[in-house]
This record gives structure tokens, sequence and C-alpha cells, in this order.
């Protein structure tokens, strides 16, 4: 997964934590809706109960997201720099609303609605009931997918943020251990949580400690704190993670940069965002990996071969460069250089085949035809004449065929990653139908992986005098073999035997 992957998910799975607290927020009694389009659904159901939101549960919950945004904003966020701990003001606010709603008595006569009884207490060990295996293998593999993955893609997003990197082998290592413990105790499968990530960045915990002191007090509240949150109201929760959710829904604002440097990358992260949050997580993280591979695909297809031509040369290296990107960049003389971009595969076969007819100017096939047509033409002239015989037809179809300006084409295969049997019937294709135009096809800097390819098919024993180590050492046999053909030329008209 790349990181406009992740950084795209993980933004539409921010979309669905928003929307989950909507109901919180406004305190409405709304269906809790699954499976694809249930963000949408939700949204809607919203909107059509609006009109019943209760005052007191929406004026406490905004009255929370400004206490915490303006602490965080203008206190913890300017004066970082200076503070050696940030103000803690999510819990401050949680104890605040507490004494309040228990004080004020906003659940009895403004029916706001609050945790209530927190069950404390762990349960006991036990081994997991394996009989249920076959009845949750399926569902099992996908929350595990899901769950590695929306962990992956936490953590990325935030060693991006802070500069670090993450192993993904010791995140699965870590998910894996959780899952077993957590199994033993009747717990859940582990993953990161987006809310819960957030509000621990955006409260200032950069290390493991932080993490092991918020476990400490989450057991605390298990074993012995959870009774004195009865009266916390519900909408103060969801403000505290609408606030620190705001980092998250910023990285909208970056997309028209992201499209400025690249718009492959843009596209995925777009389209995995928007997946995510009309698809569910699930079918999101597998659309998002699909079009990844579709664009890869798509790259290989539209440019697979550059015309290339020489900025510099000294006796050693040819430097060359795009004709298209650089005007100052010289084509060699009868010489066509072509270097190939993609890997060569049953995918891009015929387009890199037509895309090296199109560069070099040439079409074998229309030449041929060409050919044949003056051969026919001329032939059929010869049959009305005396003492005309058909080699005329042949003379000039040798005519056409010299007619062609370049007389030799070098690929340059230095960016093929890999190549299949398409691909190498494909280089075997240009070889054949060049060579029936009297141009001469080479190859250099072939990959070490792509060799075996090319000799378990027979490629290299049949063109192993075409394959040559650098571009240099092919010019310099294309300049040879135009030199002996120029000096028997020469003697031929000096009529010396060539």
């Amino acid at each position: 997964m790349s990181n406009s992957m992740i950084t795209g998910f993980t933004v539409g799975i921010s979309f669905h934590v928003a929307t989950s607290q909507l109901k919180t927020m406004f305190g409405l009694s709304v269906p809790r809706y699954k499976g694809p389009g249930s963000v949408i659904r939700t949204w809607i159901s919203v909107l059509w109960n609006l009109p019943k939101t209760n005052v007191a549960t929406l004026s406490t919950f905004l009255i929370s997201v400004l206490v915490l945004y303006l602490v965080k904003r203008f206190i913890n966020d300017r004066y970082k720099k200076h503070m050696r701990i940030p103000v803690p003001i999510e819990l401050i606010v949680v104890i605040i609303a507490t004494l309040i709603s228990k004080f004020a008595y906003l659940h009895e006569n403004f029916h706001v609605t609050v945790v209530e009884s927190v069950p404390v207490g762990l349960p006991s060990p036990t081994w997991p009931d394996f009989s249920l295996v076959t009845d949750y293998i399926g569902d099992g593999i996908i929350i595990i997918v899901i769950a590695y993955a929306q962990t992956l893609a936490m953590a990325k997003t935030m060693g991006l943020k802070h500069n670090y990197v993450v192993d993904s082998n010791q995140e699965m290592l870590a998910c894996g251990m959780c899952s077993i413990v957590c199994g033993v105790f009747s717990g859940y499968i582990s993953a990161a949580s987006v809310s819960r990530s957030v509000v621990q960045d955006g409260a200032g915990g950069k290390t493991q400690v932080a993490s092991v002191f918020a476990a400490v007090l989450v057991l605390l509240v298990i074993l012995l704190i959870g009774p004195y949150f009865y009266y916390l109201p519900m909408c103060v929760l969801s403000a505290v993670i609408i606030v620190n959710l705001q980092s998250m829904f910023l990285k909208l604002l970056d997309i028209p940069s992201e499209w400025r440097k690249s718009r492959y990358d843009c596209a995925v992260w777009v389209f995995s965002c928007v997946a995510c949050i009309v698809l569910n997580a699930d079918f999101g993280l597998l659309a998002g990996v699909l079009f990844s591979l579709f664009l890869i695909v798509l790259r290989t297809m539209l440019t697979p071969v550059v015309e290339v031509g020489q900025i510099h040369s000294s006796p050693v290296t040819v430097e060359l460069r795009s004709l298209d990107k650089y005007s100052f960049a010289q084509q060699f003389s009868n010489v066509k250089i072509i270097q190939i971009e993609t890997p060569l595969y049953f995918i891009n076969a015929d387009i890199f085949t037509a895309k090296v007819f199109s560069k070099t100017g040439i079409d074998p096939v229309s030449l041929k035809k060409q050919t044949k047509e003056i051969t026919i033409r001329n032939a059929s002239k010869t049959s009305l004449r005396n003492g005309i015989n058909g080699s005329e037809g042949h003379d000039k179809m040798l005519e056409a065929s010299s007619d062609v300006p370049v007389k030799a084409i070098i690929l340059n295969a230095s960016g093929v990653a890999f190549i299949d049997l398409m691909g190498v019937q494909a280089l075997q294709f240009l070889i054949n139908e060049f060579a029936s135009v009297d141009v001469d096809v080479l190859i250099t800097s072939v990959p070490e992986n792509v060799i075996p390819m090319l000799k378990s098919t027979g490629f290299w024993t049949k063109n192993g005098s075409r394959l040559f180590l650098t571009v240099e050492a092919a010019l310099a046999s294309v300049v040879t073999a135009v030199k002996i053909i120029e000096d028997s030329t020469k003697g031929t008209h000096d009529g010396a035997v060539p």
C-alpha cells in the first residue's frame, strides 16, 4: 500500500468515526447502519431527524468543542516549545462536564445521554471455543485484514507526521500477540483506533510511555473508577473525538498540492478516501488496492517507450535524454535510440511494438505492403513489354527499402524490470519486421533478472550478436557497420571489388 493510499484510507476511516458521533452530538435516536453506503444513509437519517435535536445536548457539545479547540490551538500549539507537558484539556473537560452533569441533573431534566453504568472487573482467562471456528473463520479473516491495514495506515500516518520509520512486520507481530492475549480474555481483535490515536497525538503523546499511561488509566477505569463516570455526557466524548479528528480532515486541503506533485498518487489518494467512505472499510480497502494496481498497469500501457537523443558526449559515455522533454537533445544520424520505460508483458506487448513503430517513423508492415503493390504493378507492366523481365519490380522493391532513412534502431532495455513470453515475442517481432526493410535492431543494457527468460526462450542464442552491454557499444557497432558499407559502396563505384 502506497502512502497516498494509506492517507486516503485513513481520512476515509475518519469520516466513519465522525459520522458515528452525529447522533450523539445532536442527541438523536437514529438506527445504526452497516454495509456499503452506511455513512450516506446515516447522514440522511440524521438530517431527516434534525428537527428533533436535543438543544441541551447540542449546546454541551458545542461548548466542549469551543473550549477544547481554543486551549489546544492558542495554548498547547502556540506555546508547545515552552511547555514540557501540554495542558491535559481533554481530561479537564471530561471531569468538569461530569460534575456539571451530575449536579445540574442534565440527564434527568434535559434528557442528555450519559455514559451510565460502566462494568468493572476483567473476565477470567479462558480458551476460545474452537468448535465455532468454521462459523467465523471467514469473518475473522476479513476483520484481521482490515484491522492490520488500519493499524499500519495509522502508524504510517503518524510516522510521516513525526518523521519516523514504521516496520510493517513488527506491527503485524504486535497485532498478532495482542489479539492472542485479547482472545484469551474474551476481548476483540486488536487494531489501531483512529479516534484514540488522534486524541493521544493531540494531547502531546509521542512515545510508548503515553500508551502505557493510557492503558493504565483504562485499567483503573475498568477496575475502580468506572462508576464515577456515570454522569459523563456522551456528547462530551464526541467533542473530544471531533476536535482531535481535525488534523485528519485538514489533509483534504492538501489535495491541490498533491495533484500538482503527482496526478497518479493524488488519484489513488482521492479514490481510496471516497471508496472507504462509500463502500466501508473492507470493500474500500480492496477497491483502493485494485485501483492502485489498475493505475500501474495503465502507466505501463500509456508510456512504454521514449525516444532519446544526445545532449552531451565524451570518449567514454554518451548522455541521452528524451527528445520530447529536452529541446536541445539531438538525434543520431541514421540511428534511432528508443528507451524502454516499463516491464514488457502481456498487457503492453502489442502497445510496445506499435509505439516503437510510431517513434521510429517506420512501419515495416505498411512498407512491405507498398513494395508488394509496386512489385505487382511493375510485373503487370513488364508482361506488356517485349524483352523486359520481372527484375525491374524487384529493383523497385529494393529501392523502396533503401529509401528508409533509419539504418539501425537501438533499444535501451535498462528500464525493463521483468519480461514474460509475450514480451520476448514482441522483441523478436520487432527484430524480424525491421530486418525485412533492412533496418538492424540492437538491444542494450539488459537487466540481469531478465536474462534467464531470454535464454530459456532461445532469444539469447538466436540474437546474441544483437545484445550489447551499453548504448555506447551498440553505437560503435553501428558506426563500424555503416563505415564498412560506405567503403564497399565507394569501392564498387571506383570499379574495385567490394
